[in-house]
């Protein structure tokens, strides 16, 4: 009889002593294969679990496109050129995006999909016109690459810690009746990131990081980059913001039904799991790998002041398309997604600007900051 994904976690915390690391807990509960979260769920629309942006129309991919087609020139507008989306689930993202890129488009086109469920969705909408593989270590290594992604940094699993008396400890996963509860592990350090604020945190105080596997897939990108751009759209702060004092209960939750709670160890495999990214460990974990930041900005500025989407809300508001406003209002405003929302593109062996991007709106001098005071306390 076939094990399910409590009993198998179940058995690992038995395996390791009674006691297993959140991190993997987490891995456990969204990609277990056949039994995780994303393989056996349907997470995305009204009838599943969240909204993500390319639902709500096709400004996020007006915006992209732009931005692409920013990189490409910026790489010499090239004609042997790779276009690499990953973690887009079903492919709505990168479909739009090819749709509108117009007279630049790729000759090669890859999606990377950790999900063999998802990876299946894709090859069935994109046929021979996309390859679509499992890892990043899959997609060949050029001279011409734009990598991009929206909402696959917070789906990393992260370690979770807790601030008891005067010490971080590790937060694991213990069996607790039919179900799972938390229990303190060994003493631990702060994030690298976080070092400056550690000592002012409340006791109690909760913190995720994920430096490891941000570090290990920006390792993985260089090795396909030898020269080229990475665009990452994510929900998440600055860590001076993410690792505030006043931010004692974290940002880790489960979404289930567009329900958020953070009773993140209930049902493994049915509800989704996430944290937000810290930018300026992702930036870091970038510059460590060869890359430097080009551009740090919110998504309502990325989106407000692209030129394909002007053009759109122009003919919106024209047409008084109430239902188009609408999701412009959503993706860009701060109360919906436009300020929890970040966009970093950092490169390669190449210098990219957005020019239609107002410098009001442009945070890159600030992330800059803090990437430099992480180095002069190194």
């Amino acid at each position: 009889m076939a094990q399910t994904l409590a009993e198998i976690i179940r058995a690992e915390i038995r395996a390791r002593g009674g006691w297993l690391s959140f991190d993997r807990f987490m891995e456990l509960a969204l990609y277990a294969p056949g039994l995780g979260y994303y393989e056996r769920q349907e997470p995305f629309g009204e009838a599943g679990d969240f909204i993500t942006a390319p639902m709500l129309g096709d400004l996020f991919a007006r915006a992209l496109a732009d931005t692409i087609e920013a990189a490409w020139r910026a790489l010499g507008a090239p004609r042997d050129w790779l276009l690499v989306e990953q973690g887009g689930g079903e492919g709505a993202l990168l479909a739009q995006v090819l749709a509108l890129l117009d007279g630049l488009a790729p000759p090669s086109v890859y999606a990377v999909e950790k999900s063999a469920r998802l990876r299946s969705r894709q090859q069935a909408r994109f046929g021979e016109a996309v390859r679509v593989v499992a890892a990043p270590e899959e997609v060949p290594a050029h001279d011409a690459v734009v990598w991009f992604s929206n909402e696959l940094v917070d789906a990393f699993p992260v370690r979770v810690l807790e601030k008891r008396q005067g010490k971080l400890r590790a937060r694991g996963v213990v069996e607790r009746g039919e179900g799972f509860g938390w229990a303190l592990g060994d003493d631990v350090a702060p994030p690298q990131t976080a070092k400056a604020q550690a000592d002012a945190w409340p006791e109690g105080y909760l913190a995720e990081e994920r430096a490891r596997e941000v570090e290990i897939w920006r390792a993985q990108l260089a090795q396909a980059i030898r020269r080229g751009i990475v665009i990452t759209v994510d929900y998440g702060y600055l860590a001076s913001e993410l690792y505030r004092p006043t931010r004692a209960g974290g940002t880790l939750a489960a979404h289930r039904g567009h329900v958020r709670t953070d009773d993140v160890l209930t049902e493994p495999g049915a509800q989704d799991i996430t944290a937000h990214v810290d930018f300026t460990q992702l930036a870091l974990a970038a510059e460590q790998a060869g890359f430097a930041p080009q551009l740090f900005t919110s998504q309502g500025a990325w989106i407000a002041h692209a030129p394909r989407v002007q053009a759109r809300l122009a003919e919106a508001a024209a047409g008084a398309d109430a239902k188009m406003l609408a999701a412009a209002r959503r993706l860009v405003m701060p109360h919906g997604m436009g300020e929890t929302f970040k966009v970093l593109v950092d490169a390669r062996g190449v210098d990219v600007r957005l020019p239609w991007l107002a410098a009001r709106v442009d945070r890159t001098a600030r992330l800059k900051e803090e990437l430099a005071a992480l180095e002069a306390r190194a």
